[in-house]
């Protein structure tokens, strides 16, 4: 769209034994300009897909909502440090809002391999 987007994912990390506590809070949106940047908080009719293995800024495919950030687990970290692996912060997030809502309900935890978008 002719756009440069920097993303932040802000959330918490605890990778203690047996805490299941990390994942994403919130997001920010910037939009940089030639010398600036400034935050972005309508998305319009465009959806933001990111993770592990892309991050594309589309119109939303059939099924999908503009507004939101569709995210999967990229916190590496956790795939080494938690026995289950990592691969639980997935989900869709209503830029309008803040709100997070799941967009898979099954586990997803893997030692290696994080999921990806394809």
């Amino acid at each position: 769209m002719g756009e440069l987007l920097v993303i932040n994912r802000d959330g918490c990390h605890n990778f203690e034994e047996g805490a299941d506590s990390y994942g994403v809070k919130q997001f920010r949106v910037y939009k940089i300009n030639d010398s600036s940047y400034e935050e972005v908080k309508d998305l319009g009719n465009r959806a933001l897909f990111l993770g592990f293995s892309a991050t594309l800024a589309v119109e939303p495919p059939p099924g999908c909502q503009g507004n939101r950030i569709y995210f999967t687990d990229d916190c590496r970290e956790a795939y080494f440090c938690m026995e289950r692996g990592g691969g639980k912060d997935m989900g869709v997030y209503n830029l309008l809002d803040g709100t997070i809502v799941p967009h898979y309900t099954g586990q997803s935890y893997h030692k290696l391999t994080p999921p990806l978008w394809v």
